[in-house]
């Protein structure tokens, strides 16, 4: 691969039981390519599967994941293969494995990457909201990686009368990351003005700070939802500004409501975004399973995805429909508005 002109690697395989394999690894890492959340034009992907809303038991299924119906593979027999595990539990996971292709035990990702994308409106600017309300998250994760601020406007759906979200984010790093190239990515991000980047090699909270104060001078920053575990000095420096910062803690009771409210506006036209790059990443990067209640936190499946400005979102979401709920004083805000 390193000495020839036009080096090419070629590997087939169908999933697995296996989630935490270089397999899994391949597959997400090209689903990104091809949903065009990450971009690498080195690479050619190729998958046949099943989605999440077929019927795996459908012999239309069966033909969508098999490319060679009825020459290399034979319908008979995979007719009877499915007929046998559709009745047996140990057959089932190595059917839906090898011949619907479906990796079996595996994290799925939380969000639809097509319907957010179909939410994106890139005429949204955040200066033509001056004045109105507004709910903010801030997820400032880790010193030496991504944090970020998340910006919802609240509003209703005409149709329906339900609550309505116009969302924007603000994404920071620090400069080594960016150099140290821990996404491709990051550096075109930062040259398109998407990602803020700040001196060093740790990420500067104080510039996060500064931006918060100067969008309470611009908006009516109804609450602000902070994680205490990481925030708490920041957050109590804000409070002395007259913001109305509140606990967001990490927790499932938390997140739940607000990612079942995200995907369900998303996916009813409820919501809209300016179709910031990163904060899109992070979308395709959150992952998870509901536990037996059905209730969702949000998690990624290594390291390097990263879902920062994903989880602000939520944070942001949480805090509007805490206020659409009346747990947020609003009357008292409006009367006395931040920063005059």
């Amino acid at each position: 691969m390193g000495k020839r002109r036009h080096p090419l690697l070629l590997s087939i395989s169908t999933a697995t039981g296996n989630g935490t394999g270089i397999g899994k690894q391949l597959w997400d890492y090209a689903t990104r390519v091809l949903e065009e959340v990450q971009e690498d034009d080195r690479l050619f992907a190729l998958i046949y599967t099943a989605n999440p809303e077929d019927d795996p038991w459908d012999e239309a299924t069966w033909i969508k994941a098999n490319p060679s119906w009825g020459q290399a593979v034979q319908p008979d027999a995979i007719r009877g293969i499915m007929r046998q595990a559709r009745n047996n539990a140990a057959q089932e996971a190595v059917a839906k494995t090898r011949h619907l292709n479906i990796w079996v035990g595996a994290d799925e990702a939380l969000f639809s990457m097509r319907a957010w994308r179909a939410a994106a409106d890139p005429s949204l600017v955040l200066e033509d909201f001056e004045g109105q309300p507004c709910h903010l998250g801030i997820d400032l994760a880790s010193r030496t990686d991504l944090a970020a601020l998340a910006i919802v406007f609240p509003g209703r759906d005409a149709e329906t009368g339900k609550a309505s979200y116009t969302a924007f984010a603000r994404c920071y790093l620090n400069e080594d990351a960016v150099m140290e190239a821990r996404n491709p990515s990051y550096p075109g991000w930062a040259a398109e003005g998407e990602l803020t980047i700040t001196p060093g090699n740790e990420t500067d909270f104080d510039a996060i700070e500064s931006d918060i104060v100067d969008l309470c001078r611009h908006f009516q920053v109804v609450s602000a939802g902070f994680d205490p575990w990481q925030s708490a000095q920041m957050a109590q420096r804000l409070r002395g500004e007259g913001v109305n910062v509140l606990e967001f803690r990490a927790t499932t009771q938390n997140f739940s409501p607000a990612i079942l409210e995200l995907d369900a506006a998303m996916r009813a036209g409820r919501l809209r975004h300016d179709g910031n790059p990163v904060l899109e990443w992070c979308m395709g990067n959150v992952v998870g399973k509901p536990d037996r209640r059905g209730n969702l936190y949000p998690t990624k499946q290594r390291p390097e995805q990263k879902i920062d400005a994903a989880v602000a979102l939520m944070m942001a979401i949480g805090r509007a429909m805490a206020a659409d709920d009346g747990q947020a004083d609003l009357t008292e805000f409006l009367r006395n508005p931040v920063f005059g």
